[in-house]
């Protein structure tokens, strides 16, 4: 059964930078698990992280908006323990802790047809 993953990230004050490089380490991770990132999104909102993290109880209560959101999917929940599990991201811990404030992790189902085209992709002429 496939697992579908929403997983919501406030960065530490000004540690967006320090966030994303620790996501694009242990994101590489996924394949060697039968995972993959169905879609990975930053807020574009002016100081998005700064709302959800400019003070360490505002990330823990969960006030602001997350700096950056993964859609993630696994073939199984072997494959999630695996990675969960990897000894490669358990070795980062400790730049991951100091990146990363909060993190929501959401089991969700994709729905058929939910992920339309791209407002700029070609399309018919309306």
């Amino acid at each position: 059964m496939t697992i579908t993953l929403c997983v919501l990230l406030w960065p530490h004050r000004d540690c967006e930078q320090t966030l994303v490089s620790y996501e694009d380490a242990v994101l590489g991770f996924l394949q060697d698990h039968n995972g993959r990132v169905i879609e990975r999104v930053r807020s574009t909102e002016p100081g998005a992280a700064e709302q959800g993290a400019n003070e360490e109880s505002d990330a823990e209560s969960g006030d602001g908006q997350p700096f950056e959101i993964h859609l993630i999917e696994f073939a199984s929940e072997a494959s999630l323990a695996g990675y969960l599990n990897d000894d490669r991201r358990h070795a980062m811990a400790d730049a991951r802790d100091a990146a990363i404030a909060r993190t929501q992790v959401i089991r969700v189902d994709r729905l058929a047809g939910s992920v339309p085209a791209p407002f700029d992709a070609p399309g018919p002429d309306l």
